[in-house]
């Protein structure tokens, strides 16, 4: 049985207190799937630092799981299943901001769109498979949680603007409940060192988290 699957059932089996809600929390990449070069360190171990953080602070009040707590890569599919299983509230994917695009967003906020232009176009009129429907169910919670999760990441980097979005990413696809692929920012020469991006960045995401349960009913997947 591999690490994924044993994490599932240790978590299935385990009595549970009462929350107010249950986050999974996905530290992008790990293993094999290192992701990008930040100069000191590689992008998995940025991304779990700051999952790591984000629980931390929104422990006691709700239920937090990672995905992934050591170094080794899961599948997409795999993480948004573990959500699924966990009938969890909100998923949020956190990956690092890549570096030297054209203009000056450097954090970003995704959720999942079938209809993105990045997807080709004879891929626009088919209908959502039964995977992708869960995630489809959960479109104008999923929404709104990437306005609030925008706004806090803003705040948090006045200096850096943000950009929300759609796009056709596999790990958000399958997921039954309201859920975001957030980029957050790279620590940059002359900008925020490593650890006041880390601490921001989780701050801004709790706050987000706080607010889109606060401020919108979360309902039940089909």
């Amino acid at each position: 049985m591999n690490k994924a699957a044993l994490v599932l059932l240790a978590l299935l089996t385990a009595p549970l207190p009462l929350f107010a809600a249950t986050v999974v929390v996905d530290p992008g990449h790990g293993g094999n799937r290192p992701g990008a070069d930040l100069g000191d360190g590689r992008e998995k171990e940025f991304v779990l630092e700051a999952a790591r953080r984000l629980a931390g602070l929104l422990q006691g009040r709700h239920q937090v799981v990672l995905t992934r707590e050591e170094d080794y890569f899961m599948g997409p599919a795999d993480r948004a299943g573990l959500a699924n299983n966990l009938k969890a509230d909100l998923f949020l994917s956190i990956h690092a901001a890549p570096r030297g695009l054209p203009g000056p967003a450097r954090a970003f906020v995704w959720r999942w769109d079938a209809a993105s232009t990045r997807r080709p176009a004879a891929e626009h009129a088919a209908a959502p498979t039964p995977w992708q429907a869960l995630q489809a169910a959960h479109a104008a919670e999923s929404a709104r949680l990437a306005q609030v999760a925008a706004l806090e990441l803003g705040r948090a980097f006045p200096d850096t603007p943000v950009h929300a979005g759609g796009l056709p990413l596999t790990v958000l696809e399958g997921a039954d409940m309201p859920a975001l692929l957030v980029e957050i920012p790279q620590p940059v020469p002359g900008g925020q060192d490593r650890e006041a991006v880390l601490s921001a960045a989780a701050a801004a995401l709790a706050r987000a988290v706080e607010r889109f349960l606060a401020e919108t009913p979360v309902t039940a997947g089909p």
